[in-house]
C-alpha cells in the first residue's frame, strides 16, 4: 500500500503486478470524493495496523478501512496537525501525534513542539506527553519498541547540533529525558532501538558513521565511518545488514 498522492490511496499486488485505487465498492467508478480510496487531502502517510489501513484527513480526523478497500469509517478526531512536521503513528492501541507550531512572544519567534497520546478507540481528549520550546525548528524522530517509545529531538545546524533523547515508559506513563548531547558536525539521519542501546546513523557534510549510544553508561561507541557520502542522505535497513544511500538529481 502506498500513498501515490495526497488525494488517493493505491494498492499494488507484488505477485501479479496489478495495481489500482484501493476501493472495494463494486458500484464505485473511483472518480471523486465518494470513492473509498479518496482521502480528501491525506496527512503524513498511512499505516497498516490490525489488518486495516489507517489514514488521516482534514489535519485531524483518523480514518480506517479494510485491506480490500471496504468498510471505510471514521475512527476518532485528534488535535489538528496544523503547523510544521505534523506526523502520527499507532502503537499498542494508542495513537501518537506530533506537530511543531510557530509562536511569537514579546516580539520573539520560537517553535513549540508537542507530542500527544490518544486511545485508538474513543473520542476523549488526548494526553500531552511533551511540550518543549526551541529557538530553531527542531527535528523529531521516534521509534517504538515494546512498552517503550524513544524520541530523538535535534535543534541547530550541521556545525553545532543539540540532541535530546526522551524515553516514554508506556506502562508506567512516565516521560524521561535520558540524554542531552552537543554534537559537532554530525546530525541524525536514522536510528534503531536495541536493548539498553540506540544505534545511530549520523551524517556530516562528507561522511556517514554508525554509532552506539549506551543508555545506561551514557557514552558513545563509533562502529565505523564511511567517507564518501557528500551529497547523499541514508537510512538503515530494518535488519541492519545494509546502509542505503540516496540522493536527488
Amino acid at each position: 500500500l502506498i500513498p501515490a498522492s495526497t488525494s488517493w490511496i493505491y494498492y499494488w499486488d507484488k505477485e501479479s503486478g496489478v495495481s489500482g485505487k484501493l476501493c472495494g465498492r463494486p458500484e464505485c467508478e473511483h472518480e471523486g470524493v465518494g470513492c473509498n480510496a479518496h482521502t480528501n487531502g491525506m496527512n503524513a502517510g498511512l499505516q497498516v495496523y490490525g489488518e486495516q489501513v489507517y489514514f488521516m484527513i482534514d489535519n485531524g480526523v483518523l480514518m480506517r478501512m479494510k485491506l480490500d478497500g471496504t468498510e471505510r469509517e471514521i475512527v476518532r478526531p485528534v488535535k489538528k496537525l496544523i503547523g510544521t512536521s505534523g506526523y502520527w503513528i499507532i502503537h499498542r492501541d494508542k495513537v501518537y501525534t506530533t506537530v511543531v507550531e510557530q509562536q511569537v512572544e514579546e516580539g520573539e519567534r520560537y517553535d513549540e513542539l508537542y507530542i500527544y497520546q490518544y486511545d485508538l478507540e474513543g473520542n476523549e481528549e488526548g494526553k500531552l506527553l511533551l511540550q518543549e520550546r526551541y529557538e530553531k525548528l527542531p527535528t523529531l524522530r521516534w521509534r517504538y519498541k515494546g512498552d517503550y517509545a524513544y524520541f530523538v529531538i535535534e535543534e541547530g545546524s550541521i556545525e553545532i547540533t543539540n540532541r535530546e533523547i526522551y524515553m516514554y515508559d508506556i506502562q508506567r506513563d512516565i516521560m524521561e529525558k535520558i540524554a542531552n548531547i552537543k554534537l559537532e558536525e554530525w546530525v541524525t539521519v536514522d536510528y534503531h532501538v536495541h536493548e539498553n542501546k540506540l544505534l545511530f546513523l549520523e551524517k556530516s557534510v562528507e561522511n556517514l558513521r554508525l554509532m552506539y549510544w549506551d543508555l545506561q553508561e551514557k557514552k558513545e561507541t563509533v562502529e565505523f565511518v564511511y567517507p564518501y557520502a557528500q551529497g547523499y542522505s541514508a537510512y538503515l535497513s530494518e535488519d541492519e545488514e545494509k546502509i542505503i544511500l540516496y540522493g536527488f538529481l
